[in-house]
């Protein structure tokens, strides 16, 4: 199974252009680009439902055209073509495993993370789609708001975005204080998949209310063949 999100955040590009800024560098994309690194923008898709999402977005943007209509006029061999383009570009990355969640974290793996600032628009979308749901005023900001532990974590990700790395600190943490008879036993290794699945999960939860975005991919990555 493969799973994909999008890699950089949207900048401000002369005469209106869409830009993407990733790895210290900036993308121009056009067309189709615009709206496959959109949809997977915050996003984890699989690969099957790529060309749902795609269409999807594009239905939401031009209002008056049908998402059946769509799909007579787009076809899926112009999503891949985009999506394999900007897997070489490093504008998105894929993630593999044997279930959604296994891919996720494989995914994960590959990235380096940087804190997002949300915007006032991010904010008032979130507000009015709170209010939309039955939620109260302060309810209606539960979706963007952070408790504690994902204040913590986000001060950790803010000086270091390599989600490998943090990784390999609580490890050491949980090496450090484990005696050595009971690194020897299977209940040594759970715990240290409870620690990675914990952790890869409050980044989840932070990329989801928009609180991180993908800043790029790792250079080891990168020189791997595009799976797709």
């Amino acid at each position: 199974m493969q799973i994909f999100s999008a890699v950089g955040k949207k900048t401000l590009g002369k005469k209106g252009r869409f830009v993407v800024e990733a790895a210290g560098e900036e993308y121009y994309l056009v067309n189709m680009e615009v709206y496959v690194w959109s949809a997977l923008l915050w996003n984890f898709v699989e690969k099957e439902n790529l060309d749902c999402y795609v269409l999807s977005l594009m239905g939401q943007v031009k209002g008056h055209e049908e998402t059946d209509q769509l799909q007579r006029t787009v076809k899926s061999s112009e999503i891949q073509y985009c999506v394999s383009r900007l897997l070489r570009r490093g504008l998105l990355v894929c993630g593999e495993g044997d279930s959604p969640e296994a891919a996720v974290v494989d995914l994960l793996l590959k990235v380096f993370v940087t804190p997002n600032r949300l915007t006032f628009s991010l904010r008032f979308r979130a507000f009015c789609m709170g209010l939309s749901h039955g939620f109260s005023v302060k309810g209606a900001f539960s979706g963007i708001y952070m408790n504690e532990n994902e204040r913590l974590l986000l001060g950790k990700l803010s000086q270091s975005g390599n989600l490998s790395l943090q990784l390999e600190d609580l490890y050491r943490v949980l090496e450090d204080n484990a005696k050595w008879t009971f690194r020897l036993l299977p209940e040594y290794q759970e715990l240290r998949e409870t620690i990675k699945l914990d952790f890869l999960l409050s980044v989840v939860q932070l990329y989801k209310k928009k609180r991180l975005t993908i800043q790029s991919i790792q250079e080891n990555v990168m020189r791997e063949a595009v799976c797709l």
